[in-house]
């Protein structure tokens, strides 16, 4: 819909709880029902607000990852040296085809193999 950036607060005297999912399905942000205060009201209202400013700011993030790591890709395909990265164990989790060239790697390294083996292996000219 084209309201979906205006939070919409449905007031009503209608309690019933199909008339609070019926206006829920409807679209709207919350519902209130009569008689309720105007102290209530604000603090809905503001966490709706809020909560849609944190939708935002997340969707804004996530793109701003998805531009990065599709710039990140590009880089490590066009560059011309290796790229290997290691998890907190030092296990291999992510190389680019650069590295088994540039290292004369015969054998394909695989995600979770560990970097000091292959180097070790690199070292004693067995990789």
């Amino acid at each position: 819909p084209h309201f979906s950036v205006i939070p919409i607060i449905m007031l009503s005297a209608r309690a019933g709880e199909d008339q609070r999912v019926e206006g829920l399905q409807a679209g709207v942000d919350d519902y209130l029902v009569k008689p309720f205060s105007a102290k209530e009201l604000v603090v809905r209202a503001r966490n709706i607000i809020e909560l849609n400013s944190l939708r935002a700011r997340r969707a804004h993030l996530e793109n701003a990852l998805e531009r990065s790591e599709q710039s990140y890709s590009i880089l490590e395909q066009a560059a011309p040296v290796g790229i290997v990265q290691l998890d907190h164990t030092a296990n291999i989790s992510h190389f680019n085809r650069q590295i088994i060239e540039l290292l004369g790697i015969e054998t394909e390294l695989a995600s979770g193999t560990s970097w000091h083996d292959v180097w070790r292996g690199l070292e004693a000219g067995v990789a």
